[in-house]
This record gives structure tokens, sequence and C-alpha cells, in this order.
């Protein structure tokens, strides 16, 4: 998920990795989704450390042609929802 798919005001500070339980009931259930939320940058520090090199970051959203068939895709089709990352191993040629 995006760092800032959430909510920018239940976001207390963006930089402080922050613990989140969010409840959601549908068709008659309660759900429970528990997550954490954290800065871009302990994602890449997290990857770098581990060795690799970012070699792509997207962050896809719906096309008009899928908003106009499902609505309900008109907010993530206007603010970050998902961030992808390609990466790989970096070589070391020393």
């Amino acid at each position: 998920m995006h760092p800032l798919n959430r909510a920018p005001a239940r976001l207390e500070n963006y930089f402080d990795e922050q613990r989140f339980a969010d409840e959601l009931r549908r068709d008659g259930l309660l759900m429970t989704f528990e997550g954490v939320d954290r800065p871009l940058q302990a994602y890449t520090r997290a990857l770098s450390r581990a060795g690799f090199l970012i070699e792509e970051l997207r962050e896809p959203r719906p096309t008009p042609a899928a908003v106009a068939a499902a609505p309900e895709l008109a907010k993530p089709a206007s603010r970050p929802y998902f961030v992808h990352l390609r990466c790989v191993l970096a070589r070391d040629d020393r």
C-alpha cells in the first residue's frame, strides 16, 4: 500500500511509524485490517540495506475506462493507493 493511501487527517505525522487498525463492515461482516504506516524512505532504506537497487517505482491507478465501468474507482484514480517497486540486487564489482 502507498504510505499516503489513508486519509491525511488520520496520519499524525507522515514521518513517524504508526500502527493502525481499521474496521470495515460489509455485507453484515465486520473485518479489522491492521498495519503500519511508514514513509517511503523507510521502505527504500530497507531495500538499500538489503543490497537492492530500485530500478523502477510506479504508482498505478485505474484508467478512465476502468473508472467509467466501476465508478467506485474514482477515488483511487486521483490519489496514490499502491506503490510498485522493481528492484535488482546490487552488484559488487570490486
